[in-house]
């Protein structure tokens, strides 16, 4: 299971970093050039190391070749991977089924207030402007 979770990860990883290259060149050539590396979070550890340590992965035979760009990326430097645990992956949102704490958090996260937090918060800032008046 690990090895297949792996594959996976490394492939979706592939994807990811294709799309960020693009966007790095399309900024580049409209003038805004990225300085430094740009962070994927990851929550697979074997993956990440696959791609720091790209050699004597026998077991990496099954994967294909396209997706090894990934190695290169990084080792140019335009891509910087580091871990994240699953716990705080905000991708996760998106992706998965998830219990409503882990739901709440990832939601907070990303700063979209549920309808009672957005009244609440409305009601605080009439609140305010009320006393200021």
């Amino acid at each position: 299971m690990t090895l297949l979770s792996t594959q996976a990860e490394y492939i979706a990883l592939s994807a990811c970093a294709q799309e960020i290259l693009y966007l790095r060149h399309l900024l580049a050539e409209m003038g805004f050039t990225q300085m430094g590396a740009t962070v994927i979070y990851e929550d697979n550890q074997s993956t990440i190391k696959l791609v720091k340590n790209p050699e004597g992965h026998g077991r990496t035979k099954h994967i294909d070749v396209r997706h090894f760009f990934v190695q290169e990326a990084h080792a140019r430097g335009e891509i910087l991977l580091e871990y994240c645990p699953t716990s705080n992956q905000i991708a996760d949102i998106f992706t998965k089924a998830l219990a409503r704490p882990q739901f709440q958090k990832l939601r907070h996260a990303l700063g979209v207030l549920s309808l009672s937090e957005w009244q609440n918060d409305e009601q605080m800032c009439q609140l305010d402007q009320t006393r200021e008046a």
